[in-house]
């Protein structure tokens, strides 16, 4: 069965993604790129579910470090999702 990951639980193994679920309360957004050798979308299928992600962003032509292959567009969505988080926050 999965283990809920608390607010201050950092993942310590990729593994650890195979048997935790995140509560859904705290903004999670995927971004990963279609030429992740590391980590293929198939066997990630059914992350965002287990995260419960609000966002997935799939990113063209990045690999596994996609923050390094496109950085301009990888600060963007954490921008954004900062952005978001903070206007949430104040809608509260």
């Amino acid at each position: 069965t999965a283990t809920p990951i608390p607010r201050t639980l950092s993942l310590t193994a990729y593994g650890d993604l195979d048997t935790t679920e995140t509560t859904g309360d705290v903004p999670i957004w995927v971004a990963w790129g279609d030429q992740n050798r590391v980590l293929s979308r198939k066997k990630a299928s059914g992350l965002e579910e287990r995260l419960h992600a609000e966002r997935v962003e799939i990113i063209d032509g990045a690999g596994h470090l996609a923050m390094l292959e496109d950085p301009e567009f990888v600060t963007g969505l954490v921008n954004e999702l900062m952005d978001d988080t903070t206007t949430a926050k104040q809608a509260s």
